[in-house]
């Protein structure tokens, strides 16, 4: 709704980039963390605020692509005094995958968050038939409950 009814709060740049289903949804569920916490205490919450998203190639390794989330114009940002369940969600989402990682910065001026992963590049088509598919383990990047603190209760 924000980016509706506030488009020139945010500017959103980069060229198209396909990515595997699991990147997809590991991408959706960290920019939905930064945009809440944006609302609640960053850049959104302020009335002056803008989050500018970009994201490009690596130039040394075309396959990786680094996203970047800044946000400026909002209140003083500060260093939490202990990760919460953001930080590690978007820590866990991308950690172990070739080349993927998270880089979060409390600054001064606006948290900003840069995010690499792996592009989605043609490769031989896998079928899978509908017994298989019902037996396969849900994709390893997603945390845990307990590695994201929730303990044994999930959420």
């Amino acid at each position: 709704p924000h980016l509706q009814s506030n488009a020139h709060r945010f500017a959103i740049t980069g060229p198209d980039v396909p990515v595997e289903p699991e990147t997809a949804l590991a991408l959706n569920m960290a920019l939905h963390e930064l945009a809440t916490n944006a609302i609640k205490y960053g850049a959104l919450s302020a009335p002056d605020g803008q989050v500018i998203i970009e994201w490009r190639s690596d130039p040394e390794r075309p396959s990786l692509v680094h996203l970047i989330w800044s946000e400026a114009g909002g209140p003083f940002v500060g260093r939490p005094s202990s990760k919460g369940f953001g930080t590690r969600l978007l820590e866990k989402a991308f950690a172990g995958r070739e080349g993927s990682g998270v880089r979060l910065n409390f600054a001064r001026e606006g948290v900003r968050c840069e995010i690499i992963f792996m592009a989605k590049f043609a490769r031989p088509a896998m079928s899978v038939g509908a017994a298989q598919a019902s037996q396969m383990d849900p994709p390893a990047f997603l945390p845990t409950p307990a590695e994201l603190g929730l303990g044994s209760q999930g959420v």
